[in-house]
């Protein structure tokens, strides 16, 4: 895609869905909230005297609630709104940030209780992710939904940069607590302009009155035997495989650079944000990679791109080699969740996609879970590179897979095309 006619398509869409333009600012703030703590966590956690196993620990904490959860944030999405699902998580997420920063200012945060932290963080953050993943259908029609993700994960990308590089900085200058409250202001904003997007039509009858059985239903149409579920079946092993690979790296890659390369925060700050320019790029493709090389493809490139990052990663103690090697990883682990997102939104219906995106997050990104704590334990053992090194065999995995798998006739290209089932797959998985 040329870079006038990306950015010209850009501005029709955010011009014709003025919405959709203002869950995307907001969420944006959000973003640099999430990407600032990306770098003060790990270095929060030398501030406090943890080893690589404490930074397992605490990260795995933030992961736990993909894990455990997603379909109950699902269930909260589909029963009630997004907008205000998203209104309360911001708020929520601002008064934890200002409790840790205030407990640390007071030196009484203890590696515990910000483990305790990042487990009310991580829920939150995933209720929110729920409710703008259920949003984006409703302000977006189906034929843009691919570039409208693409532009979702290039905006995540730009805030990457920016909060990357603003929460070494300003760890650098003040500390960790002074840039956690920092974030507490951001998502007071984010708040303000969710507060402005327009509520969801109210719950349909018949909608599960508890999480018990919403989780089935969004594993009953998982399991169906449709063309298009087992679609989603496949998609979600796949995604199991390259999430936890780039967990192994993502999750210590802060306390890598910290602790093995023996950089300050503000440099740590800086090589995250170049990661993240690179990985831009990259996010910015997934549409124009799936428009014209169709799903399976796409997912074999970006998962071979995710392979190379991290055994280039794993192959040097050069900062400017691992910060090539991270950029690839990332990138192409963000071009790969953004070809996810399209196909949950091409393939569920509006009134289950709270549901069926916490089941998916529920295998998928809980796989981060296990991902950190095996990578602490690995890497007490054996050392970061080596870590870096098996992740990057998780992800020659996922090649195989996406090779091996009928993932490799998923030539879906459209929303119109990725409904037609037998078309789109080999007629014997829906018979699997």
């Amino acid at each position: 895609m040329k870079r006038s006619g990306f950015i010209g398509r850009a501005r029709r869409l955010f011009a014709s869905h003025p919405d959709f333009a203002r869950l995307a600012g907001g969420h944006g703030l959000a973003y640099v909230t999430i990407e600032m703590w990306y770098v003060v966590l790990p270095l929060l956690v030398l501030h406090l005297r943890g080893s690589a196993l404490w930074m397992g620990v605490v990260a795995a904490s933030g992961y736990a609630p993909l894990l455990a959860g997603s379909a109950v944030a699902g269930w909260w999405v589909d029963g009630s709104s997004p907008r205000s699902v998203m209104l309360t998580a911001s708020l929520s997420r601002a008064g934890v940030f200002a409790a840790l920063a205030l407990m640390g200012l007071t030196q009484t945060l203890t590696l515990p209780l910000l483990a305790v932290g990042c487990l009310a963080l991580g829920f939150l953050g995933v209720a929110h992710a729920a409710g703008k993943r259920t949003m984006i259908p409703q302000l977006i029609p189906k034929g843009e939904i691919a570039f409208a993700n693409s532009l979702d994960e290039g905006g995540f990308g730009a805030a990457e940069m920016i909060g990357t590089l603003a929460g070494g900085l300003l760890v650098a200058w003040r500390g960790p607590f002074w840039a956690m409250l920092c974030q507490a202001g951001l998502l007071v904003g984010n708040a303000a302009a969710v507060a402005g997007l327009p509520e969801a039509a109210p719950r349909p009858s018949g909608s599960p009155a508890s999480p018990a059985p919403a989780l089935r239903e969004g594993f009953a149409f998982m399991f169906e035997r449709k063309t298009r579920n087992r679609a989603l079946l496949w998609t979600t092993v796949l995604a199991v495989l390259i999430y936890g690979a780039c967990t192994a790296f993502l999750s210590f890659q802060v306390f890598y650079y910290g602790s093995v390369l023996r950089v300050s925060p503000r440099e740590v700050g800086w090589m995250v944000s170049a990661v993240s320019a690179v990985a831009l790029v990259f996010a910015l493709t997934s549409a124009a990679c799936v428009e014209n090389l169709g799903v399976g493809r796409t997912f074999l490139l970006w998962s071979a791109v995710v392979a190379a990052g991290l055994f280039v990663t794993g192959a040097s103690a050069s900062a400017v080699v691992v910060v090539v090697g991270a950029g690839l990883l990332l990138g192409g682990a963000k071009a790969l969740r953004g070809v996810f997102t399209t196909l949950i939104h091409w393939y569920v219906p509006r009134e289950l996609m709270g549901r069926v995106g916490g089941v998916f997050s529920t295998f998928a990104e809980g796989a981060a879970v296990f991902a950190a704590l095996g990578a602490g334990v690995l890497a007490k053992a054996v050392g970061l590179p080596t870590t870096f090194q098996l992740a990057g065999w998780i992800a020659v995995g996922a090649c195989a897979v996406c090779l091996l798998s009928p993932l490799r006739s998923l030539t879906a290209k459209t929303p119109e095309s990725a409904q037609r089932g037998p078309e789109v797959l080999p007629v014997e998985i829906a018979d699997a």
